[in-house]
């Protein structure tokens, strides 16, 4: 007699799926479900919760009864994350713990965990007063809001950059580097998200800033390109004031949440005589380490933000998830999705100058032009070679560059002296660097 029950899928096709929906903290039911609906052919497959287990388990992907841990088996773990991470609580820890670990943990036991190594610490998270104000949003994708974050850009010479679609809370972006007011910078983040995404929102909203005028520019060619009837139109919201409101919040909580143990961490060079802001050398050594490192653990926070489920509001009229999911999926959470799909990928040919291209190829990511170009091809060269093994352990750059600096500056300054300077050079290697005027 032929078995009723359809074959299960393939293993290999399943296996990057329910990686990844493990890692957002997803219970069997939640997986099980996204797997049926999303990536199983039902006419030809099938799968039960008792084979889905059985295929979760021979990945070493364990759930939180299974892995059993007690407040003393995660302290290591917790100690180690608590590094850079010195406000975490714990919906933040219990994120880090299975993102960085990948260690699933109980509230109860995180909570206890407090409660006996960091009191004092749980006391202060307590008792903040939030400010409400009222912000509307139709639907997934009616709007993008993009602002900048300029707090560390006199203390480490380094800025951020976010994006977020306000109704679902998902962060389009996350960006660092030491510069947020060239439009030309700002033009290409949104048009890095544009080519991967493969769509563009009905409005984007910003500060009035000249920073941001090439993305309004940018927003409206492309909305008239595949629209004509808004032609003569600008698709583009300019806030005052810090009326960019969700935006502001995700900086709000950013602050509170990523930035402290890092600025402790930053500061270190500073306190300890070994780093100084103006010298050319020990800064564009810092960038060169640093911002990659920083790029890293912001990626990492971004997608903890984006696949966590917030708490449910009742002053909120938006549903209540993952921001992934709701973004993605907003049928699934009776929403609508206004996304615009952008059939050609939008040329940096039209708003980015050839001078800023410096004649790279056009396959070349906007990514990879920012990353080549921050110190030039000849420091690039030099950097690489002897600083790259630090760029692999931050916790250890200043103990390096503290024995270093000489050592690393005598390669610099040869490499200085194979530059073609311009006719009218800069009065410092730092400012001819930035200017762009380098030519090879």
């Amino acid at each position: 007699m032929p078995n009723q029950h359809k074959p299960n899928p393939p293993v290999g096709l399943l296996r990057d799926k329910i990686c990844y929906y493990w890692y957002q903290g997803k219970n069997d039911k939640q997986i099980l479900r996204h797997l049926l609906d999303r990536h199983i052919d039902t006419t030809q497959y099938g799968l039960g919760m008792t084979n889905f287990k059985a295929i979760r388990k021979s990945m070493d992907l364990l759930s939180t009864r299974q892995q059993g841990h007690t407040v003393m088996s995660i302290r290591g773990a917790v100690e180690e994350i608590r590094v850079f991470n010195t406000t975490a609580g714990i919906l933040d820890m219990k994120s880090l713990l299975l993102k960085k670990k990948g260690i699933k943990v109980s509230r109860a036991v995180l909570q206890e965990y407090f409660e006996t190594f960091e009191p004092e610490l749980k006391q202060a998270r307590l008792g903040r007063k939030l400010v409400f104000r009222q912000f509307w949003a139709a639907g997934v994708n009616v709007l993008w809001c993009i602002d900048q974050h300029d707090k560390w850009k006199y203390k480490f010479g380094l800025c951020f950059h976010v994006a977020v679609d306000p109704f679902s809370g998902y962060l389009i972006w996350l960006r660092v580097w030491w510069n947020n007011s060239n439009p030309i910078l700002i033009c290409s983040y949104y048009l890095d998200a544009v080519s991967s995404l493969g769509y563009v929102p009905l409005l984007t909203q910003s500060d009035p800033g000249s920073e941001n005028v090439r993305v309004a520019n940018a927003h409206s060619y492309i909305r008239q390109l595949l629209d004509p009837e808004l032609q003569d139109g600008i698709q583009h919201n300019w806030k005052r004031d810090k009326s960019n409101i969700k935006a502001e919040i995700e900086w709000s909580k950013f602050r509170r949440r990523w930035t402290p143990g890092f600025e402790l961490i930053l500061a270190q060079g500073e306190q300890r005589g070994i780093f100084d802001k103006g010298h050319p050398l020990h800064i564009l050594t810092f960038r060169f380490l640093v911002i990659p490192f920083i790029q890293r653990e912001v990626d990492e926070y971004r997608e903890r933000v984006n696949d966590y489920p917030k708490r449910k509001n009742k002053r909120k009229l938006t549903p209540a998830g993952r921001p992934s999911d709701i973004h993605f999926h907003p049928a699934d959470f009776d929403s609508v999705d206004f996304k615009v799909s952008a059939l050609t990928t939008p040329s940096y040919d039209i708003f980015l100058p050839s001078r800023y291209r410096l004649g790279f190829p056009p396959s070349t990511s906007s990514w990879q032009r920012r990353n080549t170009c921050l110190q030039t091809t000849q420091f690039c060269s030099s950097s690489h070679r002897h600083l790259q093994p630090w760029r692999r352990e931050f916790t250890s750059i200043w103990a390096c560059l503290s024995s270093r600096w000489l050592t690393f500056g005598t390669f610099l300054l040869s490499s200085w002296s194979r530059l073609r300077w311009p006719s009218k050079p800069a009065s410092s290697p730092l400012k001819f660097f930035e200017s762009g005027a380098m030519v090879w």
